[in-house]
């Protein structure tokens, strides 16, 4: 018998395509737990990157955000202050400086601290030093070189203290990573599970079909003729699964602000909620195709005897 096989390729591709939708049709119960359970994995791997994604972004709008202040002495005088001042603004870290007098200050501290009145007039005078206010150039904000800007800073003469707090940004970074290791580790046990239930639904059909394999091997198909259509079907299983999972986060993302928007509090003014990024949906949905490919493969290496 001639196993070289002489179908025409429209013919092969017609074939293709109605034996994939007959299966998935045929054992479309079977199929929509397995749907489910890859649209799940992938879901939960999309939570996790566009989480980092989110902080991440977060954690740059706040360095962007983050000011140095320089607290001088009383005593320093204008001319001083000015010398401070042109000094420091020759900096290549140095975007912004503002000078801030004891006068701003305090009228700021009425503004944000209303209730707090009684007690600053209890002082009967202005607890307020002058300070500077430098705003950092975008692409020092997170470098290692802010550390020796600051300990340069706190060294000049009439400077009294200070202040640069990047605790916020540092336990957010900090989190990030903790939330990319937990990502990873359950990512990679869900996208396992998600091939073996590739793999054991690709054995099912194969099972399902034994006839039908057994015929075509007597009218001479070839041995990738029979394959292809179980590949397909593992192939589409993890599109459909990725491309439903996309869907899903795409969903959450925009119903998340709705309901929880206000316990971010005044981090909403610095961050929108993002979904994943065009290449990381590009890179998600390849994903779903290739887990699909290597499950229907391993489960042919394994029950397709041909």
């Amino acid at each position: 018998m001639n196993r070289k096989g002489s179908f025409p390729i429209f013919e092969k591709i017609r074939y293709l395509l109605s034996e994939t939708a007959s299966s998935l049709w045929r054992n479309k119960g079977r199929h929509f737990f397995s749907l489910v359970i890859i649209a799940f994995s992938f879901l939960v791997s999309g939570i996790f990157i566009s989480l980092s994604n989110n902080l991440n972004n977060l954690a740059k709008e706040l360095s962007r955000h983050l000011a140095i202040v320089v607290f001088l002495e009383k005593n320093l005088t204008p001319q001083e202050r000015e010398a401070l001042q042109e000094k420091i603004k020759q900096s290549p870290l140095v975007a912004q400086i503002n000078y801030v007098t004891q006068e701003q200050a305090l009228k700021r501290f009425e503004q944000k601290f209303p209730d707090l009145l009684p007690i600053l007039r209890e002082l009967n005078t202005n607890p307020f030093p002058p300070s500077l206010e430098i705003a950092l150039q975008a692409r020092y904000s997170r470098s290692h070189l802010v550390t020796s800007f600051l300990d340069s800073l706190r060294k000049e003469k009439g400077v009294e203290d200070v202040q640069f707090n990047r605790e916020w940004v540092e336990r957010i970074e900090s989190f990030d990573r903790v939330i990319k290791a937990i990502g990873l580790f359950l990512t990679s046990l869900l996208l396992l599970a998600s091939l073996f239930i590739i793999s054991n639904v690709i054995r099912l059909s194969v099972v399902d079909r034994q006839d039908e394999i057994s015929l075509l091997r007597l009218v001479g198909a070839t041995n990738n003729f029979i394959r292809f259509p179980f590949i397909f079907e593992g192939v589409i299983l993890g599109l459909l699964g990725s491309f439903l999972a996309i869907g899903l986060l795409w969903l959450i993302i925009s119903l998340f602000p709705l309901y929880v928007g206000h316990s971010l509090g005044a981090f909403k003014e610095f961050f929108q909620l993002r979904s994943l990024t065009a290449p990381q949906t590009i890179v998600f949905i390849l994903s779903g195709g290739l887990i699909g490919f290597i499950g229907s493969l391993s489960s042919l290496a394994r029950f397709l005897k041909i």
